[in-house]
């Protein structure tokens, strides 16, 4: 298969490199990028912790569609020619590795912050079947890899607007009858 990878780094100007990379059964898009690095090129620049979709340091966008590296399987995509370019609307760090850090700015910016209750220390208890847990649940997933800020055409039309991942941190504190803030 090929893959065709998005390169820049300070001082260059951005470019696509094509790969070739022999697919094997069960192989991911992380697994392309680490053969890539290890045989072809040690300068390729990506980032990959857990390997199992669970930290989301391999958000990046495929094929034009934003997804974990490491879940997506090259199977999956159904082409031979794989494209990779790092999350929109970060700034570039190399690569394909973006600076995540205007996602925390974003996040602090929006009040998202957990306010304690001045209440005697107690343990406080939202069980899983309450009603308030079950409306919180789906958004309390959110590992913050950035995918939904990159997919969001709005975060590049005004700069006044918070993106997604900071709007769905500000709704869990919000929810949350624990908070005070």
């Amino acid at each position: 298969m090929v893959l065709k990878v998005f390169r820049w780094s300070p001082g260059f100007r951005e470019r696509i490199q094509r790969f070739w990379v022999p697919a094997k059964d069960g192989m991911t898009v992380l697994d392309a990028l680490v053969d890539a690095q290890r045989r072809l090129d040690p300068t390729l620049a990506f980032r990959y912790a857990c390997r199992v979709g669970m930290c989301g340091s391999c958000g990046m966008v495929i094929n034009g569609r934003e997804r974990w590296a490491c879940r997506t399987l090259l199977k999956s995509l159904k082409t031979r020619i794989v494209t990779v370019r790092p999350l929109y609307h970060f700034p570039l760090i190399r690569d394909l590795v973006v600076d995540l850090a205007p996602l925390a700015e974003q996040t602090a910016r929006v009040g998202a912050t957990f306010v304690p209750k001045e209440e005697p220390a107690a343990f406080a208890r939202v069980g899983a079947a309450a009603p308030e847990r079950q409306r919180i649940d789906p958004a309390i997933e959110c590992i913050g890899c950035g995918m939904c800020v990159s997919a969001c055409t709005m975060v590049a039309n005004d700069e006044r607007f918070p993106g997604p991942a900071a709007l769905n941190r500000f709704f869990t504190v919000v929810a949350d009858s624990r908070d005070a803030g």
